[in-house]
């Protein structure tokens, strides 16, 4: 088995923000890590401006600017988690990073640092700190203008270290320890460096601080604040001044930044605390302005510059296709506490409607202004109808139905516009084309048919192509009138055309048109109409739509089918070549091409753009759009109008991107989700910090359960699946946590059932030491609870199963039947052999269960119904989440990042080799999965590959991800371009990829194996071509076949 990895969503979580000068000795950046991924902006005065992102081989566990006496920028020091550490600077030509220095400060002895890794910089310049393992600090020497010198360690005595810091204006480099001892009491020591000797001077001391204390912040002239959960001390050991305590209301500072000499600005965990920056790991990110005096509108000092999304934490979430399109959209729990929302993640682009008017049978929309400048306000929007042509006109908010004398309006409108002088309309009806002066609305000129009507059309504001079966026809307008340059007789009937013009051309010196029989594209030259390119596209759907379009210097042709494919091709417009062919699906009925950034309405409308000279496709949040047209009016600026099957509507479209996301802020946090799709509903268990004041609850059990000091009340709530309001919500008991929440149907009972699995937290006991389970019907939009299980132990999974439920009650996996006449739960069948059993899915009579310590076990359901265990996998690792990719083979991510698969052996030749679950595959991911799920969110337009299997999983940091599985065909290829790769795409700061996804715990570290590294190998897609030519000259295939084959499977992906 061979997978495919790829992230869909980068981490979104900010664990450390730095700024500086960085990119320049004149631009303010702010540098922040996002785990895996550095991000960095410059502050303008319109906020953030995005300068680079980059993903690090390795998760970055400290971050620290170095800004050293003389340079003009400031350089960069990260570490990561593996112990490697890099120093950076940014080269303002090339605009790229440069790595200044590399290395590796882990140990063959120590025990890991219990407060974490802990970097720190002399503010002098001086050295870089690290506190790695218990008794030992790492020193890297700097000295400036000289290369950076090889690290050293030294001992120290105190092993539990909370913080610490170099202090400042010290003869030399001087260290501050906050640290505890065996009892919990917390002192402060001081050392200064020596780094001839390599030795530690032990310098003052201060015995008994705050018990609480956290944070070191360092002042000038060597003293400090020691920042405590109840009081702030400032302390200066230099001297022989007496420590000054405030006191503080009880809180966790977790973040300081120092504003000016004299003052800070401390930043507790639920995030109450000039510009500053609020990076988030639990809820969205902001920069936002301290202001001198209250905002009358909000009553606060602080008024928000921006917002950064943050997906994570995502405890769970669930893929429903709500709209019945064929693509699915997860719906994630995301963020903690009062950051705790819904979001809604959908592959695609959302449209915000702002009017609606009902008006079914709509042919063409187009709008006008009175100004021939394309950017001024548009007045009128032409609604074209099977036999009429309506004008609604705009005033303000009022809409009126009127008449523009010059237009027929008793016909079908083919073509609608400004033209490109004197302020005139065009209208091409089927009748013929009319030019009105848009002042008096008097038609000026008009050109009529001889015989019949006209059946297609395109203008480009100064030319004008025009059909009547196979007869093509060619009008220029010129002072105010309709010249006809050219008419031809094509070798067949034309089903499409277009004259828009290319980026650079204020005429166009070609146009392009469909034809019948042949099913062909020809491109003809103007203004003779010659023949200068053809290509036969194949098959027996006729082409429906075709367009001209320039994306980032490069010129396209595009043409839809009449059953949903598009063709795209690029086009050399000095040799009037078709290159680069490419066909896809887009939908299941006729696709009409608009201009509108290229928007394709179908069955599932979708917008076509470029981004880094690739065509991306996103999809658009309605069902089915049959025409569209730009719309900026007074009342609705920089919007769209869209005609549906029914009606007309206005709204405005989001910013183009692969995701969109949407907001659900629930408050509090939602721990579990469940579709509920027979009442349009999720079912939510949630976490909410409360002050007791809020008792509207569905039953009687509202208690506040103490979590260090804080209320907090576990809920089950129904929302409704459109708008996300809760129609019911039930209070569970004191103490009383949701692990798990399923939709269930049980034997011989069609109705559908909730039932959430809990745990009792006893803070005495400190320990889950029982549980429940709940048992709900859901009646009127309201949660019925029907039974209830109480059991001495806890509750941490549940699985339906074959018409009963299954529930991973600590060690053991417990089987329940259900009563239909008494509603009752009854215990069946058990199996007992694990240590925790956390996590369950099925597959037939096949249950796969994660164990918290011994990795995972295959059950089988026999046919008098026990569950026994038929394999299992050996490996001590312990695991987050697990899912089944098909009958054999199983996935699992464990607590180290990494993902493990795992195979029944089918050909094993004793009795003990069989009921082993053999590894076939393992990859360091760098991310803490919490939930696997199958299913896809797009609908694979790519018509040259069969549809591949994929899952889909979200992390602690935000990031969503899918891995595909593929032949072994697939991953040769990828294998030998991932190698290639690796020659020309070298990691940030020198971190090795072979190191970064290995397979690693803290006991072991094993190479990747049959896994593929898929935001690698889409790098290839934006490398120069030199670039290119190196990674895949051992490979003997194009550049042209590999970008072909890389895209084919990321159609599958995103």
């Amino acid at each position: 088995m061979y997978n495919f990895v790829s992230t869909v969503q980068k981490p979104t979580a900010v664990y450390h923000s730095v700024t500086g000068c960085f990119t320049s000795p004149n631009e303010r950046n702010l540098i922040i890590s996002k785990g895996t991924k550095l991000e960095i902006f410059t502050l303008t005065p319109e906020g953030l401006s995005p300068v680079l992102d980059v993903n690090i081989y390795g998760r970055i566990s400290d971050m620290r600017i170095l800004t050293a006496t003389g340079d003009k920028q400031d350089r960069l020091f990260i570490l990561t988690e593996k112990y490697k550490y890099c120093i950076l600077a940014f080269n303002s030509e090339s605009r790229e990073l440069v790595t200044i220095a590399t290395g590796d400060a882990e140990g063959t002895i120590g025990r890991p640092a219990e407060a974490g890794q802990i970097g720190i910089v002399d503010p002098e310049c001086r050295m870089i700190g690290m506190h790695l393992y218990e008794g030992l600090f790492r020193v890297v020497p700097l000295e400036h203008g000289q290369p950076v010198r090889e690290s050293f360690s030294m001992r120290i005595e105190q092993l539990q270290i909370v913080d610490m810091v170099f202090l400042k204006q010290c003869a030399k480099p001087t260290l501050a320890l906050l640290f505890k001892d065996t009892r919990d009491a917390r002192h402060i020591v001081t050392y200064s460096i020596d780094v001839v000797t390599k030795e530690l001077i032990e310098g003052a001391s201060q015995d008994s601080v705050e018990e609480n204390s956290t944070m070191l912040v360092p002042l000038d002239n060597g003293a400090m604040l020691i920042v405590g959960e109840m009081a702030i001390t400032y302390m200066n050991l230099k001297g022989n001044s007496q420590p000054v305590t405030i006191s503080i209301d009880h809180t966790h500072i977790v973040a300081y930044e120092q504003i000016d000499r004299d003052r800070f600005l401390l930043a507790d965990d639920c995030g109450s605390f000039g510009v500053v920056y609020v990076g988030s790991s639990s809820g969205d990110s902001q920069l936002i302005r301290l202001n001198s005096h209250i905002d009358p509108n909000t009553g606060s000092y602080i008024s928000v510059i921006d917002q950064f999304t943050n997906l994570g934490p995502i405890t769970d979430f669930c893929v429903v296709d709500v709209e019945k399109q064929g693509q699915g959209q997860l719906v994630t729990c995301s963020g903690t506490f009062q950051d705790g929302s819904l979001r809604i993640i959908r592959n695609g682009i959302g449209i915000a409607e702002q009017a609606s008017i009902e008006l079914p049978g709509i042919r063409g929309l187009w709008s006008l202004s009175n100004n021939s400048n394309p950017s001024s306000l548009h007045r009128h929007l032409i609604v074209s109808f099977i036999n009429s042509t309506k004008v609604l006109t705009f005033s303000g908010e009022e809409i009126e139905e009127t008449e523009i004398a010059g237009f027929d309006s008793n016909a079908t409108t083919l073509y609608c516009g400004n033209t490109t002088e004197n302020n005139h309309f065009i209208q091409i009806a089927t009748s013929g084309i009319y030019l009105v002066d848009s002042s008096s609305l008097m038609r000026l000129d008009q050109y009529t048919p001889e015989k019949g009507s006209i059946n297609l059309a395109s203008c480009n504001g100064s030319q004008i192509l025009i059909s009547q079966g196979s007869n093509l026809t060619y009008l220029e307008i010129s002072d105010s009138k309709l010249i006809i340059k050219k008419e031809a007789q094509l070798q067949y009937e034309i089903s499409c055309l277009d004259i828009s013009l290319l980026d650079g051309f204020t005429s166009s010196p070609v146009c392009a048109v469909g034809l019948w029989t042949d099913i062909s594209v020809r491109i003809l030259q103007l203004p003779n109409l010659n023949e200068v390119c053809k290509e036969t596209l194949g098959g027996e759907i006729l082409p429906r739509s075709i367009l001209f379009i320039t994306f980032e210097g490069t010129n396209y042709l595009l043409c839809s089918l009449g059953d949903g494919h598009l063709f795209n091709f690029t086009f050399d417009v000095v040799e009037n070549l078709l290159q680069e062919r490419k066909k896809l699906s887009l939908g299941t009925t006729p696709i009409l091409l608009n201009s509108t950034n290229v928007f394709a309405s179908s069955d599932r409308p979708t917008v076509i753009y470029s981004n880094n000279k690739k065509l991306l496709y996103s999809a658009i949040n309605m069902k089915v759009v049959s025409h569209v047209c730009s719309f900026n009016s007074e009342a609705f600026r920089d919007s769209i109008a869209i005609a549906t099957e029914s009606s007309l509507v206005i709204g405005t479209i989001d910013e183009i991107q692969k995701l969109h996301i949407r907001n659900v802020p629930l408050g509090e946090m939602a721990r579990r989700i469940t579709y509920v799709e027979e009442y349009h509903s999720y079912a939510v268990i949630t976490i909410q910090r409360n002050d007791g004041n809020n008792n509207n609850n569905d039953n009687d059990n509202f208690n506040n359960n103490n979590n260090n000091g804080v209320p907090l009340t576990n809920y089950v709530k129904l929302l409704n699946e459109q708008t996300f309001e809760t129609t019911s919500k039930y209070a569970l008991k004191s103490f009383e946590f949701g692990w798990s929440i399923v939709t269930c149907r049980f034997k011989n009972d069609d109705a559908l059932y909730v039932v959430v699995g809990t745990a009792f937290h006893n803070e005495v006991e400190s320990q889950q030491s029982k549980g429940r389970i709940l048992v709900f019907r859901i009646e009127d939009n309201r949660l019925i609870l029907l039974d209830e299980v109480a059991l001495p132990a806890c509750v941490y999974c549940l699985l339906p199963f074959n018409g009963r439920l299954l529930a991973g009650i600590n060690k053991r996996v417990q089987a329940f039947n259900w009563g239909v006449d008494t509603n009752k739960l009854t215990k069946a069948e058990s199996y007992s052999g694990h240590t925790l059993s956390h996590s369950m899915v099925s597959r037939g009579h096949f249950v796969l269960v994660a164990d918290l310590m011994k990795s995972m076990t295959l059950l089988v359901e026999d046919q008098q119904g026990a569950i026994k265990e038929l394999a299992r996998n050996p490996l001590p690792i312990w695991l987050s989440r697990i899912e089944m990719i098909d009958d054999e083979t199983f996935i699992g991510g464990d607590n180290s990042y990494n993902l493990i698969v795992v195979q029944k052996n089918a050909e094993a030749s004793s009795e003990i080799d069989n009921e082993l679950l053999d590894t076939v595959g393992q990859f360091h991911l760098g991310e803490t999965i919490n939930k696997f799920k199958h299913g896809s969110l797009v609908t694979s337009p790519d018509m040259d590959s069969p549809k591949l299997p994929t899952i889909l999983f979200g992390t602690v940091s935000g990031a969503i991800g899918v891995i595909v599985s593929i032949s072994k065909d697939d991953y040769e290829f990828f294998e030998k371009l991932q190698k290639g790769l690796n020659r020309v795409v070298h990691g940030v700061g020198g971190l090795p990829f072979e190191n970064w996804r290995s397979f690693s715990t803290e006991h072991m570290t094993i190479p990747s194996k049959n896994f593929i590294d898929g935001d690698l190998i889409e790098t290839f897609l934006d490398l120069r071509h030199d670039k290119m030519l190196e990674a895949i000259k051992d490979m003997n295939i194009s550049i042209e076949d590999t970008y072909r084959r890389i895209e084919s499977l990321m159609h599958h992906i995103r």
